[in-house]
C-alpha cells in the first residue's frame, strides 16, 4: 500500500540513487524506477526482499510502515491521556534512538535535526516543570 513512498524516501534517506539500488539488489533500473512511480505497483515478494535486502531494512518497513507507526502511536494514547509530559518524553525517547526512521512534517530528520528537537523538547520540559513548582509554591 505505500510501497512507492516508502521506497522513494528509504532510498533517498540512505543517499542511494536508482543505478546504484538497481545494483544492489540485482533488479533492473527500469524497475527500480517504475516502482517508484508507481508504473509498475504490484511488486512480487521476491521484489520487495531484494530491496529490503539492498537498503538494508526490514521488508515491512518498505510495504507496512507508516500503517504500523500509526498503530504504535496509538498503542501509547491511553498512557498519555491529557499528560502532555509525558507525550514529550516519549517523543525524547524516540528522538534518542536509532532504530527508525523518524518524519518531521513528512521529511526525515537528520541527526543534526533530532538533537535540537530533542534539547528544545528538554528545555522546554524542565521550563514548565520549574513554572508548575513554583505557582504551587505559591
Amino acid at each position: 500500500m505505500y510501497f512507492r513512498e516508502n521506497l522513494k524516501r528509504i532510498r533517498k534517506e540512505k543517499k542511494i540513487n536508482q543505478r546504484e539500488l538497481a545494483e544492489l539488489t540485482g533488479l533492473s533500473f527500469s524497475m527500480i524506477s517504475k516502482l517508484e512511480s508507481g508504473e509498475q505497483s504490484n511488486p512480487t515478494l521476491e521484489t520487495i526482499n531484494k530491496i529490503a535486502d539492498g537498503l538494508k531494512v526490514d521488508p515491512g518497513e518498505l510495504v507496512y510502515k507508516l500503517a504500523i507507526e500509526v498503530k504504535k502511536y496509538e498503542q501509547f494514547d491511553h498512557y498519555f491521556n491529557s499528560d502532555v509530559g509525558l507525550l514529550m518524553k516519549f517523543i525524547v525517547s524516540q528522538l534518542k534512538s536509532d532504530n527508525h526512521t523518524l518524519l518531521f512534517d513528512g521529511e526525515a530528520l537528520d541527526d543534526e535535526k533530532k538533537e535540537l528537537l530533542r534539547s528544545s523538547l528538554n528545555v522546554t520540559y524542565e521550563m514548565v516543570k520549574l513554572i508548575n513548582k513554583k505557582k504551587k509554591g505559591s
